[in-house]
């Protein structure tokens, strides 16, 4: 690409085209796509298209992916995640016989982690790049049906309800809820804990599900963005092509 900038879309676009699949547009997916892009594209602009610059866009994109889950629970349930995270310590720490380490120690390890092993792949795959032939032949290719696009207010609604029934969503919330409770945070705290976090993320998923990505291509070309509209419109363009002959 002529600017390194440009790689960024490559995640744009294919967060995307993952929303445009029946099971698409969900928060998490899309978010890690978008924002892991970005880093990665950050890198590249500092550093050049080299060696060291795909290993620290591989350790930024790994770094989002373990610290991202972070978030989203810090996002839902507030201050009450890193009571919930010091208790787990504690108790980890009591169980091997050791001191617990701090809060933020733990989070960065395990971030730096996550970084660590993602920037070995990118590393790899940087090394061996000569190895990998690209084919791009439709017939190859198993492309995703498109939804039915953008919803009402009411389907919005519903798909929210059922976002937070699965369990992506509610498990990791009664896993904090159990810590609370074992650090002896009273029931009133709990159920308001745990209807922030019900609040907070339906709002969300209502809200993801109303974007309209069929108009991006239109919104881009007024922003002045003509080279993703462009492949946007012949994303789009081959996922209808696909259903129409499924």
């Amino acid at each position: 690409m002529a600017d390194r900038g440009r790689v960024v879309w490559v995640a744009l676009l294919s967060a995307g085209i993952k929303s445009m699949s029946p099971a698409g547009q969900r928060i998490r997916p899309m978010l890690a796509i978008a924002i892991q892009g970005w880093l990665y594209s950050r890198a590249l602009r500092w550093l050049g298209w080299n060696f060291w610059a795909v290993m620290l866009g591989g350790f930024l994109m790994g770094a989002w992916a373990g610290s991202q889950g972070l978030f989203m629970q810090w996002l839902l349930v507030g201050d009450a995640l890193a009571v919930a995270l010091n208790q787990l310590s504690s108790e980890i720490a009591q169980w091997v016989g050791a001191s617990a380490p701090s809060l933020a120690g733990l989070i960065g390890v395990w971030i730096a982690a996550h970084g660590a092993i993602v920037a070995a792949g990118t590393g790899l795959a940087w090394r061996r790049r000569h190895l990998v032939k690209l084919v791009d032949t439709p017939s190859r290719w198993q492309l995703p049906l498109l939804n039915e696009g953008k919803r009402g207010w009411l389907a919005s609604i519903g798909r929210g309800l059922r976002e937070l029934a699965r369990p992506t969503f509610w498990l990791p919330l009664l896993l904090i809820l159990a810590a609370l409770a074992w650090a002896g945070q009273s029931q009133q705290s709990l159920v308001f804990v745990a209807l922030r976090a019900i609040v907070i993320g339906w709002i969300l998923f209502v809200l993801i599900q109303r974007l309209d990505f069929r108009a991006l291509p239109g919104r881009l070309r007024r922003l002045g963005m003509w080279g993703p509209a462009i492949a946007w419109r012949r994303a789009l363009s081959r996922l209808q092509a696909q259903q129409k002959r499924s």
